[in-house]
């Protein structure tokens, strides 16, 4: 853990957001700390009219310079952990559906029969922890089960294949042997919580509207001052990963122009898992049939633009500072990778620009079994254009692959990114 004391430009942020447009908030919902690359603060610039243009003839220079407003721009750069991952998500594409993730326990068996029937499966985030057995019925080669101790049951008669059968919330039981079993034999086993949370973010409308959601931060510039700035906004984010590196990011942050002095006592550093590219998963292909093409990626990037616009949140009766950050007509997202095509029929493929979807998966620190920090990111179509950027001795030619993701409708958009990590909530 960095020292505190060690640490000359920090940010102190929170993942809650604003109740509302110009209100910020206070010093206690922000918790979170995350050390600055450089000195890219927060600058906010007063912004004067003069009466150059009134004067009379005769008088070509200004007798006045009024103030006109206030107008704040600020950037952010780092390596990535997944709780900004989290947050560039929520500030940056503005909703988020989070849910907290469940694992499967230990089977305790009752009876005379076989004992091995096990149980597994990803349970379904969000589900409500349940208490499930299983019991062998007359004759030994059906079962019923139970979501509830054994109180009632959800299906009887069940027919043991010797797979994976499906009970409910993603759970699965598997009985290794067909025979062997005995009537009132019990599998015994139930689903609980553990302590992380998945967070899925859609590049869509977020709830307000054509308003993002806006946050309030602190900024320490190293020599003892600090800053406020509130009604800040993500006018864009990129994530990228390169080699054997931490992944990094950059943010391009805008704010309704307020500034004043803080307070605030350094908060703890954020504890989130970084996230390194050489634990990333690519894959590309066509929908269905996708190819981990990890080991011939040299970079990625992911972008996403809101195309804010500051000028047309200064309406009437708004004053100094600027009364909404909306976004524009156009919000993109991108993804641009450099890949060594493998022989003749990738590099035809490529050439040809057949739609791909691509997926890219990068797993952090174990939070607790099974789960992981992590970082998902799904463009389920894109069209590209492949440019060669040179060729080795066996003919294998490197393409940068300027994709641009098409409209998808179940993400109600373009890119799908899911999150996760030992955050509970985001904008709550």
């Amino acid at each position: 853990m960095t020292d505190k004391a060690a640490i000359k430009y920090w940010r102190a942020f929170s993942l809650k957001k604003q109740s509302a447009f110009g209100t910020k908030l206070s010093d206690g919902d922000l918790t979170k700390c995350f050390t600055m690359e450089g000195t890219d603060f927060f600058k906010v610039k007063p912004v004067y009219e003069s009466d150059q243009a009134e004067v009379g003839k005769g008088h070509e220079f200004a007798t006045r310079q009024d103030l006109a407003r206030f107008e704040g721009s600020g950037g952010w750069k780092n390596k990535l952990t997944s709780v900004v991952a989290g947050w560039l998500g929520a500030f940056g594409m503005g909703d988020v559906v989070s849910a907290r993730l469940q694992k499967v326990g230990a089977v305790t068996f009752a009876g005379t029969g076989k004992e091995t029937m096990t149980a597994q499966g990803t349970v379904t985030p969000g589900s409500t922890p349940k208490s499930f057995v299983v019991e062998i019925e007359a004759g030994g080669a059906t079962f019923q089960w139970s979501n509830d101790g054994g109180s009632t049951q959800e299906a009887t008669g069940v027919a043991i294949t010797g797979a994976a059968q499906a009970l409910e919330d993603g759970v699965t039981v598997t009985f290794a042997d067909l025979t062997g079993y005995t009537e009132g034999d019990t599998f015994s086993f139930a689903t609980t919580n553990t302590t992380a949370y998945q967070h899925t973010f859609l590049l869509q409308d977020p709830a307000d509207g054509l308003q993002l959601p806006v946050t309030s931060i602190v900024e320490n510039d190293g020599a003892g001052a600090k800053s406020l700035i509130r009604d800040v906004a993500v006018d864009s984010f990129e994530l990228s990963g390169s080699m054997a590196e931490r992944l990094a990011f950059t943010a391009s942050l805008v704010s309704s122009g307020y500034k004043e002095d803080s307070t605030l006592a350094q908060p703890s550093l954020d504890t989130g898992s970084y996230l390194w590219n050489h634990g990333a998963q690519l894959q590309l292909g066509e929908a269905g049939s996708l190819v981990d093409v990890s080991s011939r990626v040299k970079d990625w990037k992911v972008g996403i633009k809101n195309a804010l616009d500051a000028a047309g949140g200064r309406f009437p009766g708004c004053g100094l500072y600027a009364g909404a950050l909306q976004f524009g007509e156009k919000r993109e997202a991108s993804l641009a990778i450099t890949l060594k095509a493998a022989g003749v029929t990738e590099i035809t493929a490529l050439e040809a620009n057949t739609l791909l979807k691509a997926v890219i998966t990068v797993t952090g620190a174990l939070i607790e079994a099974p789960h992981n920090h992590s970082l998902a990111i799904t463009f389920e179509q894109v069209k590209y254009r492949a440019v060669e950027k040179g060729k080795d001795g066996a003919g294998n030619i490197t393409y940068a692959l300027d994709c641009e993701p098409l409209y998808y409708s179940a993400f109600q958009g373009t890119v799908k990114m899911v999150v996760v990590n030992d955050v509970a909530s985001y904008l709550s």
